[in-house]
């Protein structure tokens, strides 16, 4: 496929990216936080980043209900077993709030903590970060709009003057986020335009609907299938479940002079994972893909007995 097809996607992540870290620069004014602060970039998370997850994560919650927050979650992590369990956590927050809110949010699966990255997880971080900062919005509001001469008989005259100045700031740090949202829905559109573009350039060249090339209809789910990811014999989790039918092969992406080496079988260290789950190396493959290479040709020749000559190969 033309590399071109991939660009759109590319460039999104990296214009929301910014988005992302700007907003959260505004957040950390208004609710300083030093150690997360070092975390932020413009593209801290193009590649996959556990570390600034678990940090901007636990942040975010902290914001948006340092209750909950320490209910929910053990914190700080310490180990492997606390990142398992922070990260399966933050998959249920996200998925109460999302019903206690009625956010219609989608694609809250464990991939999403497991694989911080891409596309998908950079819509959503953002999606969650202008939700937390409409309900912070919301929560001023209604701060302000409090009796203050009860206020005042409570506070000095230097605590009005600091939630003055706080509710200025974030006044100005709302209507700012406002203006930047209207331009993501115009960058969105022509991201979207030029998308749509690109599919009719790919059916194009491959003979394709467009339609096929946009939904999924013509793909079937194979009830019960999923993927699971294991390091050193211990699994980090279920990434996927119910997905469609058909051939799905491991793939490493790795950057300029970077060398990797991969054991496809059937030496493997941790073989009790293979037993344990009824697995299959991808050396095995390998055997299967001959005896099915074989019975093809052999079906082909006995349908075309008798036809097929040196000179009529293609009948």
């Amino acid at each position: 496929m033309d590399r071109s097809m991939i660009a759109p996607y590319r460039a999104e992540e990296k214009e929301l990216s910014v988005i992302i870290h700007q907003k959260l620069l505004g957040l950390i004014a208004l609710y300083p936080c030093s150690e997360v602060r070092k975390y932020l970039s413009d593209e801290m998370f193009i590649k996959p980043n556990q570390g600034a997850f678990y940090k901007i994560m636990s942040y975010l919650f902290r914001v948006f209900d340092i209750g909950e927050f320490k209910k929910r979650f053990h914190w700080p992590i310490r180990d492997k077993k606390a990142e398992e369990v922070f990260r399966s956590s933050t998959i249920e927050y996200l998925k109460f709030i999302n019903e206690k809110y009625h956010l219609n949010w989608t694609g809250i699966k464990l991939y999403l903590a497991i694989m911080p990255s891409g596309l998908k997880f950079i819509r959503f971080l953002l999606g969650f970060i202008n939700f937390i900062i409409q309900d912070l919005s919301k929560r001023n509001e209604k701060h302000l709009c409090l009796n203050f001469e009860l206020m005042e008989r409570k506070m000095t005259e230097a605590d009005i003057v600091t939630i003055t100045k706080k509710d200025v700031l974030l006044k100005k740090y709302i209507s700012t986020q406002l203006k930047d949202m209207n331009d993501v829905n115009v960058t969105l559109a022509k991201k979207s335009d030029n998308i749509c573009k690109q599919l009719n350039m790919l059916a194009t060249k491959t003979e394709l609907d467009v339609q096929m090339l946009e939904t999924s209809d013509n793909l079937s789910v194979l009830r019960g299938s999923k993927i699971e990811f294991f390091k050193n014999g211990q699994s980090q989790g279920v990434a996927f479940t119910d997905i469609y039918a058909g051939s799905y092969y491991p793939s490493i992406s790795i950057h300029r002079n970077a060398t990797v080496s991969i054991n496809f079988g059937p030496n493997f260290k941790n073989l009790n994972v293979l037993a344990n789950y009824r697995a299959k190396g991808m050396f095995e493959r390998v055997e299967e893909l001959i005896s099915e290479q074989v019975f093809s040709d052999l079906l082909y020749l006995t349908e075309n007995e008798g036809r097929l000559r040196l000179d009529n190969f293609n009948v």
